[in-house]
């Protein structure tokens, strides 16, 4: 059996973050150590850990005087594994049952398997979750297209090859890992950014289509309504920079149209968020000597092309909606991007 290190990040969230590693615990593996990392809450929350967790030897507890970030505190609480397989977990979730087990699993179903990441219940409340039984049954694996959106998956089966890992919930191996994630980053695309390394090694992510958790939408947000311009900031900063750090200088050409009519559409429908969309392409445009360090550190690890990446991706902008007017200009759109790929010769997996 295999050491696992299961790392939750807390920040300012401590009834979530008890009830997290309670759910992890009841999984019942014997070779666990469950690392809680407190990202300067300051709010009582390392206490109670204490008062909860401290005599249980298999729980480390690490406080870090200040925020540092999804990224930042992970990176410190990875210093503490030991384990030979680690996970990332949010603490704003409860994971199922089997939900470890099938994690591992996934990690062990290849050879080239580095990563593999779990399927996401969002609920807007942690609390009664037996009425979100039928979207467990109707769960759609996903993978992540061109333009790095989420995007459904056809075929289901147990375990799938997907672009990238889900930032809630991902297992990998940590031999392969020296480190994590980009400091730089802070919050957002940081997951994808270490998928896309991964498989730029010549690694598979794989998606464990029975390894499910529950995720309460919104929390950090909800918590501390400042950080959703910050956020829009950085999720649109990092998304963008992703893509012009990995891909080839020849496919940065080819998909500049759809990224032109991405950003067009993304700000014009949501015109509120638009100052702070508009701020992250200043910010890279005025910071090229950042974009090029980024992209030489990126392209210095390259085994594999962008046709391999390409055959885990999707081809749609995002995914379509289940009713109303803009599902059926969705269509319309993704089915433009479809015709485009094709008559480039841009192969993805749908």
């Amino acid at each position: 059996m295999k050491k696992v290190s299961v790392m939750i990040l807390n920040y300012k969230q401590k009834e979530l973050t008890v009830n997290c590693v309670k759910s992890v615990i009841a999984q019942g593996y014997k070779n666990l150590e469950i690392i809680v990392i407190d990202n300067g809450s300051n709010d009582g929350s390392f206490e109670l850990f204490k008062k909860t967790f401290g005599n249980n030897s298999r729980i480390k507890l690490v406080a870090l005087k200040e925020n540092t970030g999804y990224t930042g505190g992970n990176n410190e609480g990875y210093k503490h594994a030991t384990g030979e397989y680690v996970v990332i977990l949010n603490n704003d979730t409860i994971v199922a049952k089997n939900w470890l087990s099938e994690l591992i699993a996934a990690l062990e179903s290849g050879e080239k398997v580095a990563m593999a990441t779990s399927i996401v219940i969002n609920v807007p409340s942690l609390k009664n979750l037996s009425q979100y039984k039928q979207q467990v049954e109707n769960r759609i694996p996903w993978t992540t297209t061109l333009l790095c959106y989420w995007s459904r998956l056809k075929v289901v089966s147990r375990f799938m090859k997907t672009f990238a890992v889900h930032g809630g919930s991902f297992i990998f191996k940590r031999k392969l890992f020296k480190t994590l994630f980009d400091n730089d980053y802070f919050a957002y695309s940081e997951e994808t950014k270490l998928s896309w390394q991964t498989r730029l090694k010549g690694y598979d992510v794989i998606i464990a289509r029975d390894s499910i958790f529950y995720h309460q939408e919104g929390t950090v947000k909800k918590s501390n309504k400042s950080f959703s311009k910050y956020f829009t900031f950085l999720g649109e900063r990092n998304r963008v920079l992703n893509l012009l750090t990995f891909y080839s200088g020849f496919n940065l050409i080819r998909l500049f149209p759809l990224f032109l009519i991405n950003v067009l559409l993304l700000n014009l429908s949501e015109i509120r968020k638009m100052p702070f969309r508009l701020k992250s392409y200043f910010w890279l445009l005025f910071h090229p000597g950042f974009v090029l360090k980024k992209r030489k550190e990126v392209q210095r690890q390259r085994k594999v092309s962008d046709k391999e990446i390409f055959s885990v991706m999707g081809y749609k902008l995002i995914e379509e909606p289940e009713k109303g007017i803009s599902k059926w200009l969705l269509k319309v759109i993704n089915y433009f991007f479809k015709i485009y790929c094709k008559i480039l010769f841009i192969r993805t997996m749908d």
